[in-house]
């Protein structure tokens, strides 16, 4: 059908009130008819995500519950009787369409265990499998604008899936309006939806207890903000000596103060410093509303240094290098993440392997150490949008902003017992191993055949100005072409529209569609001596990007 012929099919179906009001203020608007009705929701990178509202390619009540039948209908072609766990941040309907979920699946057979008030992405997958669940649903756009929302979808290791094409498949092929489902409260008295009690949370914050000695941490003070999202109260359960940001501790979808509610925006810092300033604390940590991500700034002399996600890496790596844990060790990162933190495990002994964007990867590569026997090899999953898991040991599959606190928390202690400021120890860090950063760019593309178009722009570009160029990757046909040696390489990472420059300054420029928003993506990394140096070599790279780029 097209697009006004499904707008029409909704007008009929439709029953909740909201939703008919907003299919009324669009019927004489044919481009909004089109732009809502000409296709479907689908999974990224990170699930399914998109803009509130009515529309077959929204997130509404309708496409949530079709996406939560194929998730169904999913599990229960490959468990016998599946369970689920769900979960929530505190977005704009975060929690009804949890409820909606929660419905489809116990109404179609699922087992459903469901978190009563919204607890971050750490704990969900940490539930999965203590409750050997057979997946997991988290209702959240991460640290998107306020008006998105998403639906992220988890298997039995607590991870998110590699490939979701079955789950999508069945989506496409799905008539909105078939299924019928049982109440929310209807199910919770048959026992098909149970609600998940304290102990899921206690055994999570024992297992950080087992590895990191909190008592010692509470030398540090910390300011925190879950830029009210729904990590503070399990952060408060770990941490003491905590000053909470008044303006952002409660749920807020609207994120007056922090929109969008992101941890690697300076923006979202601004509160937080006031106050630390105030308090005088040694640092501040930010989460997203879904938990997953980290925020540091440290206290350095009478201010506070931002940290990008790259440098907090860099810190713990170092840091597990001190501290003896590193040789022989694991790290996982995306490919389009730079910065020291490779340098630093090559110095020390440490493996780095490079996958594609998506924690997910990691997850994966964590699973296959896990079937070999391996999983103690793994030392810490991160990528540069500060997305990080550095320990194995917990039970998460996927990046964990609380988790993680925990571990950067421990190391801030450490060196202040020493009268060493973290700042000053990346600084050196920087001079040992030279300055080696990177600057994200990204310009808004709705139309995904543009993306593509412009990716293959850049590509005849650098085939055919290959002065400087040492390599030119293209990762939709997984090879690599080495024009120093003249010759083809393999590339033995999944198919993606990616593509890679490696120039001869060392430096490198990765170039993607975003699996998760309409952006075309560019990744510069960049290196020099010094950083003045380093800069020049961005600042060539960017005048290329913005010469090509027309």
């Amino acid at each position: 059908m097209d697009a006004k012929s499904v707008y029409k099919l909704w007008c009929e179906k439709v029953q909740n009130d909201d939703l008919k009001s907003e299919l009324l203020k669009i019927s004489l608007d044919d481009d909004e008819i089109a732009e809502r009705f000409n296709k479907k929701l689908s999974f990224g990178t990170a699930g399914a995500r998109g803009l509130i509202g009515v529309g077959t390619n929204r997130m509404n009540f309708v496409t949530v519950a079709g996406i939560s039948q194929a998730f169904s209908l999913y599990l229960k072609n490959k468990f016998d009787r599946p369970k689920v766990v769900i979960s929530y941040d505190t977005r704009k309907f975060s929690y009804e369409f949890a409820k909606i979920s929660a419905e489809v699946l116990a109404s179609g057979g699922v087992d459903v265990y469901f978190f009563e008030t919204p607890q971050p992405i750490g704990l969900l997958s940490f539930a999965i499998k203590n409750l050997e669940c057979s997946g997991g649903i988290m209702i959240t756009a991460s640290h998107n604008p306020p008006e998105y929302n998403g639906y992220k979808v988890y298997n039995s290791l607590g991870a998110q899936p590699v490939d979701t094409s079955e789950i999508s498949d069945i989506f496409n092929k799905l008539d909105f309006f078939d299924e019928e489902k049982i109440s929310f409260e209807e199910c919770l008295k048959s026992q098909k939806i149970k609600i998940i009690d304290e102990n899921i949370k206690l055994k999570y914050i024992k297992k950080i207890k087992s590895k990191i000695n909190f008592e010692n941490i509470n030398n540090i003070d910390i300011t925190y903000s879950p830029l009210n999202g729904c990590a503070m109260d399990l952060f408060k359960s770990l941490f003491k000596n905590v000053h909470v940001v008044e303006q952002q501790k409660n749920p807020d979808f609207s994120f007056a103060t922090c929109s969008p509610p992101d941890p690697q925006k300076i923006n979202s810092f601004n509160l937080a410093v006031k106050l630390a300033k105030k308090n005088n604390s040694d640092v501040i940590i930010l989460n997203d509303p879904d938990g997953d991500r980290l925020g540091v700034a440290l206290k350095y002399k009478n201010d506070y240094k931002i940290l990008s996600g790259i440098e907090v890496a860099a810190l713990l790596v170092n840091y597990f290098a001190q501290k003896n844990y590193i040789s022989n060790k694991i790290l996982v990162k995306s490919v389009v993440t730079g910065g020291l933190s490779e340098i630093i495990a090559d110095f020390y002994g440490a493996k780095c392997v490079n996958l594609l964007s998506g924690f997910k990867y990691i997850a994966d590569y964590m699973y296959h150490l896990e079937l070999n026997g391996k999983i103690n090899s793994f030392l810490i999953g991160f990528e540069e949008s500060n997305g990080f898991l550095p320990s194995s040991d917990i039970g998460v599959r996927d990046k964990d902003g609380v988790m993680a606190a925990a571990y950067f928390c421990d190391m801030v202690s450490y060196y202040k017992k020493i009268n060493v400021n973290c700042v000053d120890v990346l600084n050196n860090l920087y001079k040992k191993f030279g300055y080696c950063t990177q600057k994200n760019i990204s310009f808004v593309e709705k139309d995904a055949n543009k993306i593509k178009k412009m990716i293959l722009k850049f590509k005849k570009y650098f085939n055919s100005n290959r002065n400087g160029i040492i390599s030119l990757s293209d990762y939709s046909i997984s090879e690599k072409v080495d024009f120093k040696f003249n010759k083809i390489l393999k590339i033995n990472l999944p198919k993606c529209d990616m593509i890679g420059i490696e120039f001869e300054s060392n430096n490198k420029l990765f170039i993607k569609a975003s699996g998760t928003e309409p952006l075309i993506k560019f990744y510069v990394l960049y290196s020099g001596k010094t950083q003045e140096l380093a800069e020049k070599n961005c600042k060539k790279i960017e005048i290329l990007i913005s010469q090509i780029y027309i």
